[in-house]
């Protein structure tokens, strides 16, 4: 996997907007800290198990409450970056849904709008995020109050949930043990 520092406002052009799209994208805001990165030649990293099918997309964006540059050399379990710094209000909420006492710390966030260029009447626009949540955290913490958590905000709503459509993704509600037919295990 090859990783690309660039701009939040760049990845989303780039990245996220197709060749041809009428999307545009304005009032970006992004984490002051290198925690996102672009991907290339997500396929070369592994297949699922028992689907085959890739485990990532070719390209992306990658965000990490640590350095991306570790998602692919995590050879310990104690493998962390510390960023020292704050959380996220948003993500806080959601993270306490299911623990009580839940803070978040080193929060990675890029935050945008986006609407349809006004010149495409009559175009329908169609838009999709497909996301992989992953954590260093995941056997060493599973159940505890250390809870790395992923949401997607829409429109102030966290859209990122299993579908049953309630249960938040974090690694106390996708794992080993719990909703496991969405856990991958990649442990060393």
């Amino acid at each position: 996997m090859l990783f690309e520092a660039r701009a939040a406002a760049d990845l989303l052009q780039n990245v996220l907007a197709r060749p041809g799209s009428n999307i545009r994208f304005q009032n970006i805001h992004a984490s002051s800290h290198a925690c996102f990165n672009m991907f290339t030649n997500g396929h070369a990293l592994e297949t699922h198990q028992l689907s085959g099918e890739y485990v990532l997309p070719e390209s992306g964006i990658i965000m990490s409450s640590g350095s991306p540059a570790d998602f692919c050399r995590n050879d310990s379990d104690e493998n962390t970056n510390d960023w020292k710094e704050g959380g996220d209000a948003n993500l806080t909420a959601v993270a306490q849904r299911s623990n009580i006492h839940a803070q978040t710390y080193d929060a990675c966030i890029i935050e945008f709008e986006f609407k349809c260029a006004d010149n495409f009447e009559g175009v329908t626009s169609e838009v999709s995020f497909d996301y992989v949540f992953g954590s260093e955290e995941y056997f060493e913490y599973n159940g505890s109050s250390n809870n790395d958590v992923f949401a997607f905000f829409m429109n102030g709503e966290n859209i990122a949930k299993l579908p049953d459509g309630e249960t938040i993704v974090s690694i106390n509600t996708v794992n080993n043990d719990i909703n496991e037919e969405y856990f991958i295990s990649n442990d060393i």
